[in-house]
């Protein structure tokens, strides 16, 4: 397989893992509880700025609203509309519905092998990191 099949496939596996999508599901799993654009920047890792066009995008078509804090009249506070979640929880029933079939089509043993694999890859992926870290 060839490297841009292989980016395309995991995309197209994880919608979920860029931009929009990623907003969107940082606010549905963290329903009910207070967020400020500059907590979504931290979870996504991008500015406020990137954010703020985010927010405008989604806002416009429906899936978020924003409203001033009652608390703190500095702040504003961002939420799913119903249709941010229902997309929202639909989109997430699509990917894991993907990620299973994988799974099923690769059998048992090798599934298991795989999470093995791929526990170990994150194991070693943050000894490296932490490494890099040290040495900076």
């Amino acid at each position: 397989m060839k490297q841009k099949d292989a980016k395309k496939v995991l995309l197209k596996l994880n919608e979920n893992s860029q931009g929009e999508p990623l907003v969107l599901v940082y606010l549905y799993k963290n329903a009910g509880a207070l967020i400020v654009p500059s907590d979504i920047a931290k979870y996504i890792g991008t500015s406020t700025a990137r954010v703020a066009s985010i927010l405008n995008s989604l806002e416009g078509k429906g899936m978020i609203s924003r409203e001033i804090s009652r608390e703190d009249r500095r702040k504003i506070l961002v939420f799913l509309t119903d249709k941010g979640r229902r997309e929202t929880k639909e989109r997430r029933t699509r990917i894991i519905t993907r990620i299973s079939n994988v799974f099923k089509a690769m059998g048992e043993e090798r599934t298991q092998q795989f999470i093995e694999d791929w526990a170990l890859f994150l194991k070693m992926s943050l000894s490296i990191l932490e490494q890099e870290k040290e040495e900076h």
